[in-house]
Parts: structure tokens; C-alpha cells; sequence
């Protein structure tokens, strides 16, 4: 059985830090508890200003991206 990386089929992904790169601008955060179980598409999101965003907000959400939820697996 033959395996490959995800990183090899999706390249890098682009990492920021919103709190110091967009501190003042309103940004849309997508929460796990956004996906929607069922129909696996954003349901909402939270508006946030870029110094208030958590520690895990670390990655741009792009059209088409597929998310991977490693603390959520029940998601599918």
C-alpha cells in the first residue's frame, strides 16, 4: 500500500499571526463549532479584530480549502 503526506498533495500552508499582522483590522473567524456536521460547510462565522484573535487563529481560509480538524474527529 502505497501513502502520501498530505503536505505533498497540498502544499504549504500559509501561517500568520493576525494579532500582530492585522491588529486592527475586522476579521472572520471560522470556529470548529461553525462547520456543520452533516452537510460539512461553514454555517457562520464570528467577526473579530485581529488583536483579539486566539492562539490557534493561525491559518488564511481560501475558497475550496478543505479543513482538517485534529481536536474534532467526530466531524468527519
Amino acid at each position: 500500500m502505497h501513502f502520501t503526506k498530505i503536505g505533498d498533495l497540498v502544499g504549504e500552508v500559509e501561517k500568520w499571526n493576525p494579532a500582530r499582522d492585522a491588529p486592527d483590522i475586522n476579521l472572520q473567524y471560522v470556529d470548529l463549532s461553525a462547520v456543520c456536521r452533516k452537510s460539512k460547510i461553514i454555517e457562520s462565522v464570528t467577526y473579530i479584530l485581529g488583536r483579539d484573535a486566539p492562539s490557534r487563529a493561525r491559518q488564511k481560509l481560501n475558497t475550496d480549502d478543505v479543513i482538517i480538524s485534529t481536536v474534532r474527529p467526530n466531524l468527519n
